[in-house]
């Protein structure tokens, strides 16, 4: 299986690279879920009488790390960091040359992410079902328990974590297809599924991992997460979660 695993692994983030410039604009999944990150934002720059710094975890083309920092008071700092260097290109078109964010490339999983930034943030954000994309060679199951730690080791003790996933309880408008370039070949009744993107004359398979809310739950805090608030938007769980 870790074969398995690891081509899976290595495809996931090919098809996310290829994809880059769509990255999201085709996806009717996801969302900014703007008031959850502003009042954490806002939340924790008060407990501590200052400026925040932030993680954005899986930063993708920069879209909504620019509109964070264009309009956000709160943010002292922040780090995009992302695996793929064709999302970090872009990413620096949509920052310009905004000097409060940096940009990192560096897998999630790495454990150099953990010993460089050992309590470094205040706020981390994991959004847009980028934990139910992971997969490590050991299984996705162990990739997502291993961001999670990772997340909590680089926050800052008090430091909170919004994370939004997709809820596997809304699973309307996925018969044949996740998006318009995204066919589903299986889908799980545990949430798994497992597609095909055809781009560039290729085909890499892509994973993806829907999540109940009970999971969602016992995953945050087996990591050492508390949770602080939740919401649904459209096919999102959202969870504000505090080291």
């Amino acid at each position: 299986m870790k074969i398995f695993f690891r081509r899976l692994a290595e495809e996931t983030k090919a098809a996310f690279d290829v994809n880059a410039a769509n990255y999201l604009g085709d996806d009717i999944h996801r969302g900014e879920d703007l008031q959850e990150i502003d009042l954490c934002l806002a939340q924790a720059s008060a407990r501590l009488g200052r400026q925040v710094d932030v993680l954005y975890a899986g930063v993708g083309p920069g879209h909504l790390a620019a509109r964070l920092v264009a309009s956000s008071a709160d943010i002292r700092a922040m780090y995009g960091v992302d695996y793929s260097s064709r999302m970090l290109a872009l990413a620096r078109e949509s920052l310009g040359d905004c000097g409060t964010a940096r940009l990192v490339r560096q897998d999630l999983l790495d454990p150099d992410l953990r010993r460089r930034w050992r309590q470094s943030f205040d706020v981390c954000l994991l959004l847009n079902n980028t934990l139910g994309n992971m997969v490590a060679p050991e299984g996705p199951v162990e990739a997502r328990v291993r961001c999670l730690e990772v997340l909590h080791e680089v926050l800052r003790p008090g430091g909170n974590c919004v994370l939004s996933v997709y809820d596997f309880h809304r699973l309307e408008g996925l018969n044949g297809s996740y998006t318009p370039k995204l066919k589903i070949l299986e889908k799980t009744s545990d949430g798994d599924f497992m597609l095909k993107l055809a781009a560039n004359g290729h085909s890499y398979l892509f994973y993806s991992h829907w999540f109940t809310e009970r999971e969602l739950h016992d995953l945050v805090q087996s990591a050492g997460f508390r949770i602080c608030a939740e919401a649904r938007r459209g096919q999102r769980l959202i969870v504000v979660c505090e080291r």
